[in-house]
């Protein structure tokens, strides 16, 4: 995906591509799909994006490892969310009825579904 993305960044075709860098269309629509290159195709392509060949390399050897700030807060929103309401929540029931601490019970329900989620993405992902 890494490649094709660099490609339509680029406006080309896969047939473009191909031309620019010498190599068969057939090769460019492998490479798109499993994201394995050659050395030889590496450099090519690396020639045709303008991009360093090391960095390159490195996108493709990458790709679903270490994310982007952006991504990991929008994969905590949830718990950013979750301490940000029941905080709100605790603070409500402190200032409204200090002897029933009704604010535990979202927090809890909340809590167990939200680590169920987190735990099910774990295991999905080994």
């Amino acid at each position: 995906m890494i490649i094709k993305n660099l490609r339509l960044e680029n406006g080309w075709s896969q047939e473009q591509l191909a031309d620019i860098t010498g190599l068969s269309t057939r090769t460019i629509q492998r490479i798109e799909k499993d994201d394995e290159v050659s050395l030889e195709s590496l450099k090519l392509l690396a020639n045709a994006f303008k991009i360093d060949i090391k960095n390159l390399q490195e996108l493709l050897n990458n790709k679903g490892k270490p994310m982007p700030i952006r991504e990991k807060i929008e994969k905590n929103t949830g718990v950013i969310t979750f301490i940000g309401v029941n905080l709100l929540l605790f603070i409500i029931n402190i200032l409204t009825n200090p002897h029933h601490l009704w604010f535990i019970y979202p927090l809890f329900g909340w809590g167990i579904t939200l680590y169920f989620r987190r735990y099910k993405r774990q295991l999905k992902q080994n």
